[in-house]
């Protein structure tokens, strides 16, 4: 979009959107020899009293036209083409509202949303500014440009999260380090602040159909707390609530539903009933005789 030494005349343009352009000035190269038929390129008009900028389109032919497809910006402060009467210089430049500035801390900020960096036969990597609960990420594509996953903070969790596009799969080579909240070597281990709950899940795209966790009760000593919670999700991935729990300091499992066998409560785990006084036990229905 930019070339060195472009400039051309045109004859009392107007306003019209095409403009037919006049030929290279003295020690200038025309629009035509240094843009392909089509290319989009930068661009600036000014007949000495006033002038525009933005974004053209160059065709060729006898004569080549330059079509200002896009008004960044003009000396009245709007981005509507200007009327211009008179001859008028037209030329390659870079606008201000597409310029890179470094500060004196040697930050470079770029008035955009989304960048991408491409290079021809390989794939592409892109920066994207994200919306307040995903803050920004950094997207990878194939060569031909489809997304295949992306890397982003998100707020609500306070995570970075790693994702892989349906059909594809993300995987970790060799040993997988991120502080103390994530370690993968021999054996894997999900870590936090105590109270904190740490999860696995299962899913089915993208949707939650099992998961096992330590769940945020305190740790408040004698290793009370951090309880083990294996349950289960509906189909739209809801919590459908706890299948069992495992208390940490006694070790107790404790089933939300009776476990069964052949639909019968399992023979190997007896029901055991606390009596603090005389009284008489009764065989549980669905036990076996």
């Amino acid at each position: 979009m930019l070339a060195s030494f472009v400039q051309e005349t045109a004859n009392a343009p107007g306003s019209t959107i095409t403009i037919a352009l006049g030929g290279a000035a003295t020690g200038r190269r025309s629009f035509a020899s240094a843009f392909a038929s089509g290319a989009a390129c930068y661009y600036a008009m000014d007949d000495g009293s006033q002038g525009e900028w933005g974004i053209g389109t160059i065709t060729h032919g006898t004569p080549a036209t330059l079509t200002r497809t896009t008004v960044l910006g003009n000396t009245i402060g709007t981005t509507t083409r200007m009327t211009f009467t008179g001859l008028t210089r037209v030329y390659v430049t870079l606008p201000a509202e597409r310029a890179l500035w470094r500060d004196a801390a040697g930050n470079v900020e770029l008035p955009s949303t989304h960048l991408r960096m491409a290079a021809a036969g390989f794939g592409q990597v892109g920066l994207r500014v994200g919306s307040t609960l995903n803050p920004g990420y950094v997207e990878f594509f194939t060569q031909e440009g489809t997304r295949r996953g992306y890397i982003g903070w998100q707020n609500p969790d306070n995570h970075l999260a790693i994702v892989a596009e349906a059909g594809w799969s993300w995987r970790v080579v060799g040993t997988l380090v991120t502080g103390s909240l994530l370690r993968a070597d021999a054996n894997l281990a999900i870590s936090g602040a105590a109270g904190t709950g740490r999860r696995l899940d299962w899913q089915t795209a993208g949707s939650s159909r099992w998961h096992c966790r330590a769940d945020g009760t305190a740790e408040s000593g004698g290793n009370a707390g951090s309880n083990f919670v294996f349950a289960a999700h509906s189909d739209a991935g809801v919590d459908l609530g706890a299948v069992y729990t495992i208390n940490r300091a006694s070790r107790v499992m404790d089933f939300a539903l009776n476990p069964t066998t052949g639909g019968l409560l399992a023979g190997a785990l007896p029901n055991r009933q606390l009596f603090a006084a005389s009284g008489t036990w009764t065989k549980p229905a669905g036990y076996p005789a």
